[in-house]
């Protein structure tokens, strides 16, 4: 059912191309949905693991003029009582029930800033979580295009200002903590190659070094300044993903590289870095096994993933070919614009 339209439905499929099955038999090799059911499939055979599956959704807040919305009516301090008066917990509502109505659920939601929102949404197994993901992002933008503002999950909707991102959190349970921490081992492995699925967009990298995924290739606790956060012993944050993403592929990507650590049995090289990378000299940062850049572009990204055998063969030619040549394409086709196009065409598509 469609939460935003009673007498509708939504569904998710996968994509058949009936050519493929030519010589092969199987006529979904092009499917990122299809590759992550059987990606997922073979996690769970491999780890014994149950896995689930959330996602986080960054949104910022622009007015008609496509300017950060500046009003009386915040979106913070939603502990006072004064919070009541605004439009605020009416909008949060009618976005909860519209997802309910699909049964999806929010898990929690609170504010950056006065222009910027952040919702999670609760766990599921993962394709159920992408399908969550998929609905959720387009309810938050259609409710609130419904109040005359626009709510923009571009990474970068201002050359100044907030950052949007769209972690994705994994739980793996049941499982011995070794076998977690090979799977993370597997994806710190290809973490550079990794960037090029779950931040695909020229825009993506402004928050490598601007903050929101962090510099080095590197994990730690509770800590925002690497691109993996652990939570607990088998739960992670994995904050290498956007909107701009193609969230089946880019959750394919990453469960494939994880599978791998788990069947090589990976150990973590890297130590655990809980404290800010900002106190620490590049000495301290390399005796945390922290010395790998992060990808600093799209460009970088592709290059790095375009010379990945491994990452070809999990997803395999058809669909890896076909994904690296449109990047390829885009970036081509993202160059040629102005700046004031560039952000305009962001805004449109995200």
């Amino acid at each position: 059912m469609c939460g935003l339209a009673e007498k509708h439905l939504t569904s998710f499929c996968a994509t058949a191309c009936e050519g493929l099955s030519i010589g092969t038999g199987n006529k979904f090799l092009k499917c990122p949905r299809s590759i992550l059911t059987k990606v997922a499939g073979e996690l769970a055979k491999a780890s014994g693991a149950q896995l689930l599956v959330s996602f986080e959704i960054q949104f910022t807040i622009l007015d008609k003029k496509l300017r950060l919305v500046k009003s009386a009516d915040r979106l913070e301090n939603s502990f006072r009582a004064t919070w009541l008066r605004r439009s605020m917990p009416r909008i949060k509502d009618e976005i909860t029930e519209a997802l309910l109505k699909c049964r999806v659920e929010i898990r929690q939601s609170y504010a950056e800033s006065d222009s910027q929102l952040k919702i999670i949404l609760a766990p599921l197994p993962v394709i159920e979580a992408c399908d969550a993901f998929m609905l959720a992002r387009e309810t938050v933008r259609a409710i609130f295009e419904g109040e005359g503002v626009k709510a923009t999950m571009s990474t970068k909707p201002l050359s100044t200002g907030p950052r949007n991102g769209s972690p994705m959190y994994v739980s793996l349970n049941g499982i011995d903590e070794k076998v977690s921490n090979s799977f993370v081992a597997g994806v710190l492995d290809r973490l550079p190659a990794l960037c090029a699925f779950g931040m695909p967009h020229p825009d993506s990298y402004c928050r490598v070094e601007g903050g929101g995924v962090g510099e080095y290739v590197g994990w730690g606790t509770e800590t925002n300044d690497l691109p993996i956060k652990k939570i607990n012993p088998n739960q992670w944050e994995f904050r290498f993903f956007d909107a701009t993403a193609n969230i089946y592929l880019a959750a394919a990507a990453t469960l494939a590289s994880g599978l791998n650590g788990v069947h090589k049995a990976m150990k973590l090289s890297a130590r655990d870095c809980s404290i800010s990378l900002d106190s620490l000299t590049l000495a301290q940062l390399d005796d945390y096994g922290i010395s790998e850049y992060m990808p600093k572009s799209l460009r970088e990204s592709l290059r790095i993933v375009g010379e990945d055998s491994d990452m070809r063969k999990w997803l395999g030619d058809k669909l890896f070919d076909e994904y690296i040549g449109v990047k390829q394409a885009e970036l081509a086709a993202f160059r040629e614009l102005s700046g004031k196009e560039k952000r305009l065409e962001c805004l449109r598509l995200f």
